[in-house]
């Protein structure tokens, strides 16, 4: 619930009219309990930079992301947590734009 909350704000942000695609992605990573190659493809589609985050969180490369994602390593929550800091980092930057503004 919280999630898709979370996704509709960053699909709002980068003015994505359609996010079913991405709902669909994280409800399919919660059926499987994890992040698969499928929905990390539709995530980086979407602008969603779950690769790039996960990476420099784990202080990875993409690669080695990659490869836990493939290994089925990157769990549900994980996926979720990730989606959560690049949520978080889009909307310090929309803030900071807006108040760039005064």
């Amino acid at each position: 619930m919280i999630i898709n909350k979370i996704i509709e704000d960053i699909c709002k942000v980068l003015i994505l009219k359609d996010n079913s695609q991405v709902i669909f992605a994280i409800q399919i990573c919660k059926e499987k309990g994890i992040l698969d190659i499928p929905e990390l493809k539709v995530f980086v589609n979407y602008g969603i930079p779950i690769t790039n985050i996960g990476a420099r969180i784990l202080q990875i490369d993409a690669k080695q992301f990659i490869s836990l994602v493939t290994g089925h390593k990157i769990s549900y929550g994980d996926t979720c947590m990730i989606i959560g800091a690049f949520a978080q980092q889009i909307m310090v930057e929309s803030q900071y734009r807006i108040m760039k503004q005064f």
